[in-house]
């Protein structure tokens, strides 16, 4: 019973805390930064990440964009990285898991909805 009791209270802490997502906005922050030295329109959301693993999104303007961002396996190591010097937790880093799309994609194929294509993305996962 004493476990228990003591995991809940630190689950409830944590949430109050709400210290993972502070450190992911350390880190959306300085990642920023490094995907708009490659496209300076790129943009960033997060969804998750207090009680989820989080996912990063990366939105760019065009396809072409989008296609260079996915080739770089160096962005997720850099994210990653980030994530480490914000004292995230370790054994969760490598469970963020990143999406590369593109406005026009969105456009195209989910009449301008990113909601509709975060829905499909995450119906496709499971």
């Amino acid at each position: 019973m004493g476990a228990v009791a003591g995991l809940i209270i630190g689950l409830i802490l944590r949430v109050l805390n709400n210290k993972s997502s502070r450190q992911l906005t350390r880190a959306k922050k300085e990642f920023l930064n490094v995907l708009r030295q490659r496209i300076p329109s790129a943009k960033m959301f997060i969804v998750g990440g207090t009680n989820a693993h989080p996912v990063i999104w990366t939105t760019t303007a065009s396809d072409v964009e989008r296609d260079q961002l996915r080739k770089d396996e160096s962005l997720r190591d850099r994210f990653r990285a980030l994530l480490a010097q914000a004292e995230y937790a370790a054994g969760d880093i490598p469970l963020v898991q990143f999406v590369y799309e593109s406005q026009e994609t969105v456009d195209r194929e989910f009449e301008g909805s990113w909601n509709h294509r975060k829905y499909v993305w995450l119906r496709e996962r499971f």
